[in-house]
């Protein structure tokens, strides 16, 4: 009941923003009758499901969302607004239920009706590119998400001015779509830049100001800057704490997004004691079965496993794994992403042939429900190469992780960064097995697609080149990587700060060149400076940065 009602709240505050969207005295009338239409609609779709009608089944959201596509379709044809309308909202609650695939096609139909009746009063136009470009994210279509968002933006700053409100918050969801992508520079103006107006506007205590501080953070979290991310995350939690109270599930996600800060700091204590207060708070507030539980059971499972201290992870990895089965389904890709955790417990833990069975099953189920050149079968191809890869089964290993790169370039296009990654991890395995021929051009054709497609100082960029370089100092050409490494070592200062763990890395790198070239006077002023940033940072009282990597899923529902 309590979610029906939710959802239904949701609906027609989303229906009331498309219908105001297009106000004008000339068009009054017309969107009164709209309005009762859809509202009508709505009252309908959501009685249907009672205990007379259901004779005692359990009717679920998604239950009511699937009838009402079979409805709009078949008795709104002669409505197109109405239609429209419901589409977007329907569209949107699978988006906000995981359900993304089902989201896509409804999103779709709504925008290209969209674009036709309201191609004179376009702002609904706006608010559907902006909910489609989510679902394309989500899906891993990045450049066609980041085509509609900046449609969508540009849209709302035409028609109502830069500094709009709806025009910002797309700032801060195109900000962050940037930021999980490690395209730091692109992402920073944006999301610095949405939160200074929605602070001037909207003052700290205010949702989108709240959430775009959520996402700030993640960003300087992800950049290796964790002080920062400490600082902007303790100010926003006291904010949602003040605002929306302890028991909140947004206030408890931004608990979650400091104590993996604390994690990333190696302050354990910290982030486990934070771990606990949130997950105490989400069962009693949420239940034991709620799927967002199950997020935080399997970060603090992660913070267990960094540790060591897996006998205390298995339970809760465990655990986590079957809410989200209950929750979600079985072949819903963050159920197999925590069946794909538990498999890497059963490594950790040396419990090999477990550990095969997990990687197996997730990639035979996500092959059975979502086909074999789908993009999670992808990541779990990927998972059981690896597998295979780590230990020794070399023969196993290397036709996967060909699979893995045809179906990412199948799927995805030459240039997509999860393709990106599969060659280079393909580079990687060819180097790791002394077959350096092969290995060379891989990596060079990565450097270079990564450098056009994700920008010189991109992340993976850099990876790209630290690998090269290594390539050509194990193969002895010395002459070749020397250039690599200073250019390593130039760009990670600037991108990520002289004392992150990837910057000290690169001039351990380099130090060491030198030192095998015979160049110790050049190399010992390397390796003190590296002694030196080393002790600045534990005087300092901070641990060393370190490449900061989130050990929940990189869609963070808190």
């Amino acid at each position: 009941g309590l979610v029906l009602a939710a959802l239904i709240a949701g609906l027609s505050a989303a229906i009331y923003g498309m219908v105001r969207s297009e106000r004008s005295e000339a068009l009054a009338r017309d969107e009164a009758a709209t309005a009762r239409a859809v509202s009508n609609f709505m009252a309908n779709l959501f009685a249907e499901p009672n205990p007379y009608r259901s004779r005692g089944e359990t009717i679920t959201v998604r239950d009511v969302l699937d009838k009402g596509v079979e409805k709009v379709r078949k008795g709104l044809a002669g409505q197109p607004k109405v239609k429209i309308q419901m589409l977007y909202v329907i569209g949107g609650t699978y988006l906000s239920l995981g359900l993304f695939e089902e989201a896509r096609p409804l999103l779709e139909e709504s925008l290209g009706m969209a674009r036709q009746v309201y191609a004179h009063t376009p702002r609904p136009i706006f608010d559907i590119e902006r909910r489609l470009g989510e679902a394309r994210y989500r899906l891993g279509d990045y450049d066609e998400s980041e085509k509609l968002m900046l449609s969508a933006l540009a849209g709302y700053r035409r028609v109502l001015g830069d500094e709009a409100r709806l025009a910002v918050d797309v700032m801060s969801d195109l900000g962050f779509q940037y930021a999980e992508q490690r395209r730091f520079e692109e992402a920073e103006p944006l999301l610095t830049g949405a939160l200074d107006l929605q602070r001037a506007d909207r003052g700290v205590e205010n949702l989108s100001t709240l959430n775009t501080m959520d996402r700030l953070g993640y960003l300087r979290f992800w950049q290796g800057r964790l002080d920062e991310a400490e600082s902007i995350d303790k100010e926003a939690l006291a904010a949602r704490q003040k605002v929306f109270g302890e028991d909140s599930p947004l206030t408890m996600s931004t608990m979650t997004a400091l104590a993996l800060v604390y994690a990333n700091q190696d302050r354990f204590e910290e982030a486990e004691s934070l771990f606990e207060e949130c997950l105490e708070l989400k069962r009693r507030v949420l239940g034991n079965e709620h799927f967002g539980v199950a997020y935080t059971i399997l970060s603090l499972a992660g913070l267990y496993r960094r540790q060591g201290r897996l006998d205390e992870a298995e339970p809760l990895q465990e655990e986590g794994l079957e809410i989200r089965r209950k929750a979600l389904g079985e072949d819903h890709s963050e159920t197999l992403g925590a069946m794909a955790g538990l498999a890497g417990l059963r490594v950790q833990q040396r419990r090999y042939e477990e550990a095969e069975k997990l990687f197996k099953e997730a990639l035979a189920i996500s092959r059975r429900a979502k086909g074999n050149e789908d993009r999670i079968t992808a990541v779990h191809t990927a998972d059981l190469a690896s597998f295979y890869w780590g230990r020794g089964r070399f023969d196993e290993a290397e036709p996967l992780l060909k699979e893995t790169m045809e179906i990412r370039r199948k799927t995805l296009g030459a240039d997509h960064r999860d393709t990106l990654a599969a060659v280079n991890s393909l580079a990687a395995f060819y180097e790791d097995t002394h077959r350096y021929d092969e290995a060379e051009p891989l990596l060079k054709e990565t450097l270079d697609r990564r450098r056009k497609a994700l920008g010189e100082d991109h992340p993976d960029t850099l990876g790209s080149l630290n690998m090269l370089a290594e390539l050509y100092l194990d193969l002895g050409r010395y002459g070749e990587a020397e250039p690599l490494y200073v250019d390593l070592l130039e760009r990670r200062r600037r991108v990520f700060g002289e004392e992150h763990s990837a910057t000290l890395a690169a001039m351990n790198s380099l130090g060491s060149l030198r030192y095998q070239q015979g160049k110790i006077p050049e190399a010992l002023p390397i390796f003190e400076k590296i002694l030196e940033v080393q002790r600045r940072v534990r005087e300092g009282g901070k641990p060393d940065a370190r490449d900061a990597r989130d050990p929940a899923p990189r869609h963070r529902s808190g």
